[in-house]
């Protein structure tokens, strides 16, 4: 694709839910060590104030995760 005489590329435009963005926040954290194997995570209604979701939303990104094998 060319405008004026110059190529460019364009990366698709992704498309993501709430609960994707919730998971990868909560897939960085486990990847960083913040919350160890066997350790107790924060409350549902903790995280869902920390991520200003509804429980719905949280209770989806846990359950990609769970979908996952994490």
């Amino acid at each position: 694709m060319s405008f004026s005489g110059e190529s460019y590329s364009l990366k698709p435009i992704e498309r993501t839910t709430i609960a994707d963005q919730v998971r990868g926040q909560l897939l960085q954290l486990i990847r960083e060590g913040k919350f160890s194997p066997g350790q107790r995570m924060p409350s549902e209604r903790q995280l869902c104030e920390d991520f200003g979701v509804a429980r719905t939303t949280l209770r989806e990104a846990i359950q990609q995760l769970v979908s996952l094998g994490v």
